[in-house]
């Protein structure tokens, strides 16, 4: 048969994702799960556009260049360094194809 050996992904690759680019999901679609990192996409834009407009328009000050929409994506953004934590310290975390992390 065609057979391959399958290299598993690495905790530290994982973490690096989930504190960068968590905001857009990188850390799951790297480990396989693609709903997952879709939905993570999809939340971050809700709670940029919602939580972002909520304070664009409510208070005067967050309109100079934007803040409301910063704010709203420093809390997207806040929400997976320490999902990165935990991808470091466990040793139970699996990728898609049910692989342990190295």
């Amino acid at each position: 048969g065609n057979y391959q050996l399958y290299k598993s992904k690495t905790k530290k690759t994982a973490a690096l994702l989930a504190i960068f680019l968590g905001w857009t999901g990188a850390h799951f679609f790297y480990l396989g799960f693609k709903k997952k990192g879709l939905y993570a996409i999809l939340a971050t834009l809700a709670i940029i556009g919602g939580v972002g407009s909520l304070l664009f328009f409510t208070v005067s000050e967050m309109r100079n260049f934007g803040l409301g929409y910063l704010l709203a994506f420093l809390f997207a953004w806040i929400i997976y360094p320490p999902m990165a934590v935990r991808y470091v310290k466990s040793d139970t975390y699996k990728d898609a194809n049910g692989e342990f992390l190295r």
